[in-house]
């Protein structure tokens, strides 16, 4: 065959199953599964209301505790490597990594901390951590992450968010941009209270005007959907 001479069939093409797309979130999986990191997004952009509005720490801060020493800490991520153990006393604890935007970070809880939470201590679940950095028990100086409280960011704006506020220069102000608002929060109807924050930095003076009557459902889509016409949250 290879001078040409070789009159065998031609080998058919094969034929792909047809399977349903991959949703965002497999598709980022399998990118980090083959290359060892995503290409087309982060799984946790689907969160990013929530990191911006409840966290104040990103685990790459975690890589020094010093200037974190005896704070309070929140952060979101992805929790891989999570393992459920037994002590050499018998007691449970858990141990996981969690991972953000800008790295992953390796930490154990146990005693009654790790009952409350071990539920969401699972392999690529997203979630929500509240921690507190101070000594370990036996060397004051040497500093940890202590766990005390998990969930998951899918439940996070539901159970923290007080109110939505919606910021507007009054200089933005029109009929066209106040029905476009309404329609998008009416489309998302919720529990959450929903607010107008007004401003006006030529005449110095900002207002807070809380709706009487409409509430929301706060999600991703509601937030694209402000964005898209120029609203921050």
């Amino acid at each position: 065959s290879l001078f040409g001479d070789d009159h065998s069939d031609t080998v058919a093409v094969p034929t792909f199953a047809n399977c349903e797309p991959w949703n965002a979130i497999e598709r980022l999986r399998k990118e980090k599964e083959v290359i060892g990191f995503y290409v087309s997004g982060h799984p946790l952009d689907e969160y990013r209301f929530e990191i911006r509005s409840f966290c104040n720490t990103t685990v790459d801060q975690l890589t020094d505790l010093a200037p974190l020493n005896n704070r309070d800490i929140a952060l979101a991520g992805i929790l891989t490597e999570v393992q459920h153990r037994l002590s050499k006393t018998g007691k449970p604890f858990g141990t996981f990594t969690i991972e953000d935007y800008t790295g992953s970070y390796r930490t154990s809880i146990f005693g009654e901390d790790y009952m409350k939470v071990k539920d969401f201590l699972a392999q690529e679940a997203f979630v929500f951590m509240r921690a507190r950095v101070q000594g370990r028990f036996y060397d004051q100086a040497q500093l940890e992450v202590r766990p005390v409280m998990i969930t998951y960011l899918s439940d996070l704006t539901e159970k923290l968010a007080k109110s939505f506020t919606l910021k507007l220069p009054v200089s933005s102000l029109s009929e066209k941009l106040i029905d476009r608002i309404s329609d998008t929060l009416a489309a998302s109807p919720g529990n959450c209270p929903v607010k107008v924050h007004l401003s006006d930095p030529i005449g110095n003076i900002q207002v807070e005007l809380p709706s009487k009557r409409l509430k929301v459902r706060i999600h991703k889509r509601l937030i694209d959907d402000l964005e898209s016409i120029g609203i921050t949250e």
